[in-house]
């Protein structure tokens, strides 16, 4: 059956049929809602996260969240008791599904402030991977120039722009 571009409107991703489209606009519906609310909770409750920053070449792979703008590194959330390493490797998988190996990931930079702490990490990868998106979170995935991540910290600001920039002739 060949489709029509209105169809493929009405149903979002190939594949994606109308209902589950419309199941998944009202979780990003519900991601918009609640997303202020959270940043509040973590502001007074305090709150540990991680991102990974996967690299292929001089390219990083970035992410779209349903709730807030702009391309972003993979992470999130670490539970508690769990290993900021592996939880880095959970949200990259959750967000991409990409599974990386917990050896080849390198920690950048721990940092410890006012809403908890901070975890960096990295991987190099040979080739771009498959990646996934569930439309409901996240809303693309894909390896970019850093020229197109958004980062408000000055110290991963820094990081992407030095990681990507070409070696200086001897």
């Amino acid at each position: 059956m060949v489709r029509g571009r209105r169809q493929e409107l009405l149903d979002g991703a190939v594949g994606t049929s109308y209902p589950m489209n419309v199941i998944n606009a009202c979780f990003r519906s519900a991601y918009r809602l609640a997303y202020p609310l959270a940043r509040r909770w973590w502001a007074w409750r305090g709150h540990n996260a991680t991102a990974i920053a996967v690299w292929v070449g001089d390219r990083v792979l970035v992410v779209r969240h349903s709730y807030k703008p702009g391309l972003r590194l993979p992470g999130g959330g670490v539970k508690a008791g769990e290993d900021h390493r592996l939880a880095a490797i959970r949200e990259l998988q959750e967000e991409t599904g990409v599974i990386v190996v917990v050896a080849d990931v390198v920690l950048l930079r721990e940092t410890y402030g006012r809403f908890g702490k901070r975890s960096v990490f990295e991987v190099q990868l040979d080739a771009e991977p498959e990646l996934t998106v569930d439309q409901r979170e996240i809303v693309y995935a894909g390896f970019e120039s850093v020229d197109r991540v958004v980062e408000y910290n000055p110290f991963m600001r820094r990081y992407l722009r030095e990681r990507s920039a070409p070696p200086l002739a001897a």
